[in-house]
């Protein structure tokens, strides 16, 4: 799936001037969270979505004058049953939206989105100034903290006092006021969801595709070359061809990491769950009946596991809605993994 930072990147490569859209705080409820971010190109068409319905037709009417005023813009939208009963929206909440104009031409939006773009592994933070000023409104102000102490583009205020602030937690958004009363989107710019599936069969085959479609980053990993293949996974971000007791050798597992175990047998499933154990990624799910998971959690209780590790294994693996075929088990899986995803980013 194209990111928002691609497209925006290629806009730039293109030299087309543009709005992004960022959703900056949320009192009540609305159709997306903050940080949700939407393009709006100069024709009026836009990449991403911040919600739909009547409240983005308004944002996109303000990116319009933005780009030609070629000046950061904050929305407040107030949504009410009342007015968003006749489109099908029944949220009702009040909403601060940035609509930032990024000129194609400045260097350093090419340099940040260069490196949004790029979808580096080491830890960051994507910084925004919100204005308060029609004169600050003219001035964009983003810049990136990296951990190794670099910094791309430029930002209002103390950056020792920004960077500390970004990096006084680990959570993907939120917004930071400094001393000087001034606030602050801080964005992590590398979060990283990553799905690894242990099994090439069918069910991992159709799970990986459907991971694929929801933007996780997705491997595949089988001792039998004639499953784990690119024939079989197209799509599939890595197929890795390995005995499961080396699987977890050459991958990098933290706590935005998911395991799907779902080799074709007990044995496997044993091994790779034991290997999984050791590790800290936020999601482990075996598939099997809760019969299966007591033999396991037994064999593996003499090998020095405790409750509390199994306490972290999602078994049954997925939603419980009465999946039948590989299909459908890979909805439900994919479905819990995209509610432990939500539940981890925020």
């Amino acid at each position: 799936m194209e990111t928002i930072y691609t497209e925006a990147l290629r806009l730039i490569n293109n030299k087309e001037d543009f709005a992004l859209a960022t959703v900056i705080t949320i009192d009540g409820s609305a159709p997306r969270g903050p940080g949700a971010k939407m393009i709006v190109r100069k024709d009026g068409s836009i990449a991403g979505t911040i919600g739909g319905g009547v409240m983005e037709a308004e944002v996109m009417e303000k990116a319009g004058n933005t780009i030609k005023n070629k000046k950061a813009e904050l929305k407040e939208l107030h949504l009410n049953k009342t007015e968003l009963s006749g489109i099908d929206m029944i949220c009702g909440g009040d909403l601060e939206v940035l609509v930032d104009f990024i000129d194609s031409s400045d260097a350093v939006n090419k340099e940040i989105f260069e490196y949004l773009a790029a979808g580096k592994k080491e830890a960051a933070f994507l910084v925004t100034f919100i204005h308060d000023t029609e004169e600050e409104a003219a001035l964009r102000k983003q810049c990136i903290f990296m951990a190794g102490g670099e910094m791309i583009g430029s930002a209002i205020g103390s950056a020792d006092e920004l960077r500390r602030l970004a990096f006084e937690s680990d959570v993907r958004y939120k917004v930071v006021e400094t001393e000087s009363r001034r606030r602050y989107i801080v964005e992590s710019a590398n979060i990283h969801h990553r799905a690894y599936i242990f099994g090439a069969g069918h069910v991992g085959q159709k799970t990986a595709a459907i991971l694929k479609f929801v933007d996780f980053h997705v491997t595949v990993m089988d001792d039998r070359p004639q499953f784990a293949n690119r024939e079989r996974f197209p799509e599939t971000d890595d197929v890795i061809v390995t005995p499961f007791e080396e699987s977890f050798d050459n991958i990098s597992i933290d706590r935005y990491s998911y395991i799907i175990i779902v080799t074709r047998g007990h044995v496997n499933d044993q091994l790779v769950l034991a290997l999984a154990l050791k590790t800290n990624a936020g999601y482990i799910g075996m598939i099997g009946s809760k019969r299966k998971r007591r033999g396991v959690f037994q064999n593996l209780v003499e090998n020095g596991f405790s409750q509390a590790d199994f306490d972290r294994v999602y078994n049954p693996i997925g939603l419980s809605i009465d999946a039948d075929s590989p299909e459908e088990i890979a909805v439900s899986i994919a479905a819990e993994i995209i509610k432990v995803r939500a539940e981890l980013s925020k």
